[in-house]
């Protein structure tokens, strides 16, 4: 029931809230079975155009302030990684 309420607040217009769309994608880190899902490639596409910085200092990490660099194992995390932060090594900053 939560998520539901959530995704309705996450996807209801293009620019949602920041911090509301980052809680979102990091509590469907804990759910690999979503990984794949529209919902997750909607939430990190929204996440790379609203603050690209923050959604690469997710794949740092979990010392640094990341989510864990363990994500970049899966498929879907790495291409999105590779195509959005791996170009400007920039948008990495440690903590």
């Amino acid at each position: 029931m939560f998520f539901k309420i959530l995704k309705k607040s996450v996807f209801k217009r293009l620019n949602s809230y920041e911090n509301l769309l980052f809680y979102f994608i990091n509590l469907k880190f804990y759910e690999p079975y979503q990984y794949e899902s529209e919902t997750m490639r909607k939430a990190m596409l929204n996440a790379i155009n609203l603050n690209p910085q923050r959604f690469c200092n997710f794949f740092l990490p979990n010392d640094t302030g990341g989510a864990s660099m363990q994500l970049l194992d899966h498929e879907v995390f790495r291409k999105l990684y590779c195509e959005s932060c791996n170009q400007n090594s920039k948008l990495l900053t440690y903590q």
